[in-house]
């Protein structure tokens, strides 16, 4: 039957113009010497037509012409390959692009000697290439976070040649990649016993083919480099360890499939059976005329067994319905209909999916002379594409979930990535930002000339830094880090923030109370002996504070939808004590942490997977014998059918903040106790003083009253009276400056104008219209209104009593917007003035600066007025030249 097949010359040609491979034959051309210069063409198929543009419109025309004179510019290219195929009898293989014949397809070309002459087998695999150029792209991406990992990421050969080093481990080394590649360790590190040890491990992965972890430290340049490594061994397809790498993920590239074409006596034979495609060529009734050697090789049948059998009796068909629809369609394929599905064969390694097809071949006259099956196996393109959308969908996942803001910014500072929390922060349409110009984003002026400024930094020494900024009322920490490319230029900055706002606020409102704590016991101190030891234990508290705030690194995990942990970063180690290898392959409920929340952490990984949604709860866990508390976040990742195919989990480390909160609130009862002491000193001033003060005045005036007394001594009750009441003035302004420390703070919306209106015209009505004062339009202010009301009263007092003495007394009120666009108070006179040195001193309690028998007042009022706009978080100060004036600014948070 194979003879009256080969005999058949037309069936044949219609046999190969149908394969999906483009095939022709070539004929050498020699010169009168022998030597071979150029190559004729013999033979072409209707693919290989079809699959160049230049062959398609030449036709049938191309046989006769030469391969020089079709495409002249491969003479100095391929064309010397080809004559070497032909001179050797070694085969050439390539896959690239061929401008010569079309710009933008990939081919995968095959050359052989055949006769004499060479044969070409070629097929279009642009589409494969472009999986492999996303691939690229893939691996582009994760090595960009496997090069901005802190961990040391290294790969050694079995010889311990280093094959491959990671930036964060070349910077600490202080070597280039260039350096490092093909160096062996022992070679590079002076002999050590941890050297030795790190050693041993490696020879251990190697010869155990299991996973090791090492600790090691190693001394380079004078300093002592520590190491943990987790050495995992790479196998061949032998399952021999070729390398050992200490954080990896084997990635499998596709399997190329080779075509070997036989030397035979029929070259259409050779190329017939030797295609990397399944072709069985059937006659009109379904039965199988001829079938390739690929397809008996892959399934290890012998062509005994299935020559002139029914196509869908074969044994290759593994289910009764995919024979059925076998039969179904080989039927239609026999009436002219084509066919193409992914359809799962039995092969000598398994069952794999093949791409198969019908296609009839009609004769001279219309008619379905013969049906050709093809298949090609695509089981690892598969596999392939499934790796590639679960690692995208990995990356996107926690690019978009982490509790950091991430962005890229090239060259011409234009935005090519933001995840969702950079685009809100930036005020991006999410779906819409690549190409933003980043100088054009909502955002704060200064925040955008620092982003700037450090981009810059970063772009001219190309070396990463970080800062911290508050500009936009949130603190945040941010780290720039330069992309290069191939030849070490930029190409991008990568921008991680992090918001550390509620870090800063415990922080900030811890040293507040210590502040308060310090100041509250300085006064006490001065009256009761008892304050000292109050005072000791609250230093002792500041040395406890300072120690509360830590800092942990997020946890990330990746869980099968039945809870087995697939990957689990470093993080766990300090988090929990525990080794990665703990948990990798584990069941997380066998793994048992965390000991306390594990129920609560299962409850939450069930309710992720059943009800497809993310869920966040903080738990309360156990590390060993020490509590932690940790945000767990669980975010389902989804595959194209919209089942979970995997749960991400995030685990932020809330020890730090809740401990925080704990010390807040037993810093503020020791504020309450030392209030309530204060409260009991003030009752004491208030009673215990004010009895004496009552008698020296009351005895100084029967005195005077019922005693002949000279001019001399009466002067002397007088100044005995003067200064009771003086003392009983002090008394009173010293606890409504001690009241207004422990008063809480209700604000209301205030008008400052009305305030200062209403003070300037009581002063006015006092001193009998002596002076004249401007008020410009001030704004509402949220603050407590009596607060702020005592000292709008006590500045206007100060102003208008030092500035009765000029020739006209002007006042001033107004208020201007400083550099940070902050509001800034003030109340201007033109007065006595004094010295800029003491613009600290007016703010004293009890200091004055002028005489007390000139002008009224203890040296209080200027105090309280300082101590109400602290209370505000706000800021008061003065500026003064001697006979020009004072100006008194303040400012109030908006």
């Amino acid at each position: 039957m194979i003879d009256s097949f080969l005999d058949n010359k037309k069936l044949i040609k219609q046999v190969i113009d149908s394969i999906s491979v483009g095939v022709e034959y070539l004929s050498a051309v020699r010169d009168q010497n022998g030597k071979v210069i150029d190559f004729r063409f013999e033979f072409i198929n209707e693919i290989a037509l079809n699959l160049v543009p230049i062959k398609k419109r030449l036709g049938n025309d191309l046989i006769g012409k030469g391969l020089l004179e079709i495409v002249p510019k491969i003479k100095d290219t391929y064309f010397p390959k080809y004559v070497e195929v032909f001179e050797t009898g070694r085969k050439f293989e390539v896959i690239n692009l061929f401008p010569e014949v079309s710009p933008d397809t990939w081919f995968q070309v095959e050359c052989r000697k055949l006769d004499d002459g060479i044969v070409f087998s070629f097929s279009d695999v642009s589409e494969r290439k472009e999986m492999e150029i996303q691939m690229q792209s893939s691996h582009a991406e994760l090595k960009a976070l496997l090069d901005h990992n802190p961990a040391f990421i290294f790969r050694l050969d079995t010889e311990l040649k280093y094959m491959y080093l990671n930036r964060a481990l070349l910077m600490r080394i202080g070597h280039s990649l260039e350096d490092m590649l093909g160096e062996n360790i022992k070679d590079f590190y002076e002999s050590s016993h941890d050297v030795t040890a790190f050693v041993a491990g490696v020879n251990s992965v190697i010869s155990n083919k299991k996973e090791h972890v090492e600790f090691t430290s190693v001394e380079r340049d004078g300093k002592l480099i520590y190491y943990q490594t987790l050495m995992l061994p790479e196998l061949d397809r032998d399952g021999e360890v070729r390398s050992v790498l200490n954080i990896s993920r084997d990635i499998t590239e596709l399997k190329e499939v080779e075509i070997n074409l036989k030397n035979t006596k029929e070259k259409f034979e050779a190329i017939f059976n030797h295609t990397f495609h399944f072709i069985a060529v059937l006659d009109p009734k379904g039965k199988i005329r001829e079938i390739n050697q690929s397809s008996l090789d892959a399934t290890g049948i012998k062509l005994d067994d299935v020559l002139g059998e029914y196509f869908w009796d074969a044994p290759w068909w593994i289910t009764r319905e995919d024979r059925r629809v076998v039969k179904t369609e080989v039927k239609h394929a026999c009436n002219g209909a084509f066919y193409r599905s992914k359809v799962d064969i039995n092969s000598v390694n398994g069952r794999i999916t093949a791409d198969f097809s019908l296609k009839p071949v009609l004769d001279t006259n219309g008619k379905v002379s013969t049906v050709l099956a093809e298949g090609s196996d695509i089981t690892e393109l598969l596999k392939t594409r499934k790796k590639l959308k679960a690692t995208d969908n990995f990356l996107r996942t926690l690019l978009e979930h982490i509790p950091d803001g991430i962005a890229r910014i090239n060259e011409e500072d234009r935005i090519i990535y933001v995840n969702r929390l950079t685009a809100e922060r930036w005020h991006l349409d999410y779906e819409d930002y690549h190409g933003t110009y980043f100088n054009i984003l909502d955002i704060p002026l200064e925040k955008k000339r620092l982003y700037s400024e450090h981009l810059n930094k970063v772009r001219a020494t190309k070396q990463a830094l970080s800062f911290i900024t508050t500009i936009d009322g949130l603190y945040t920490y941010v780290v720039l880090t330069p992309e290069l490319d191939e030849n070490g230029n930029i190409e991008s900055v990568l921008a991680v923030s992090r918001d550390i706002t509620e870090l800063r606020k415990h922080q900030n409102a811890l040293v507040e109370i210590n502040d308060k704590l310090t100041a509250v016991n300085d006064k006490l101190l001065e009256s009761q002996q008892e304050q000292q030891m109050l005072l000791d234990k609250l230093r002792r508290s500041e040395v406890e504070v300072r120690t509360l705030v830590e800092h942990s690194p997020n946890v990330i995990l990746r869980l099968t939808p039945r809870l087995k942990v697939e990957f689990i970063n470093k993080a766990i180690a300090s988090f929990a004590g525990k080794e990665v290898d703990e948990f990798i392959g584990r069941n997380i409920e066998k793994v048992g942490w965390p000991e306390k929340g594990l129920e609560q952490f299962l409850e939450l990984l069930i309710n992720s997977r059943d009800n497809k949604e993310l869920v966040r709860q903080s738990i309360e866990l156990e590390s060993g014998a020490k509590v932690k508390y940790g945000m767990f976040t669980v975010v389902p990742e989804m595959d194209d059918a919209g089942e979970v195919m995997s749960l991400m989990v995030i685990i932020s480390d809330l020890t730090e903040q809740i401990k925080s909160e704990q010390q807040l609130r037993l810093q503020k009862e020791r504020l309450q106790e030392v209030n309530d002491d204060l409260e009991a000193f003030t009752y004491t001033v208030s009673h215990d003083l004010r009895s004496p003060l009552r008698a020296i005045i009351g005895f100084s005036e029967k005195l005077r009253a019922h005693t002949e007394i000279d001019e001399e001594r009466t002067r002397f009750l007088d100044v005995i009276k003067y200064n009771a009441k003086r003392m009983g003035t002090l008394i009173d302004e010293l606890l409504a400056f001690s009241r207004i420390g422990r008063s809480e703070i209700h604000k209301t919306k205030t008008c400052l104008k009305e305030l200062f209106q209403d003070a300037l015209a009581e002063q006015e009505q006092l001193e009998n219209h002596r002076f004249t004062y401007t008020i410009a339009d001030l704004p509402e202010v949220l603050v407590d209104k009596l607060m702020i009301k005592q000292v709008v009263t006590n500045l206007c007092s100060n102003a208008v009593k030092y500035s009765l003495e000029v020739g006209k007394p002007t006042i001033l009120v107004d208020s201007f917007d400083d550099e940070k666009g902050e509001r800034v108070y003030f109340i201007k006179d033109n007065g006595i003035g004094f010295e800029q040195k003491y613009s600290e001193k007016i703010f004293e309690v009890f200091h004055r600066l002028h005489q007390d028998d000139k002008y009224s007042g203890v040296g209080v009022g200027l105090a309280i007025a300082k101590q109400i706009v602290l209370k505000h978080n706000g800021q008061i100060w003065a500026e003064s030249e001697p006979g020009k004036g004072t100006s008194i600014f303040f400012k109030l948070p908006s």
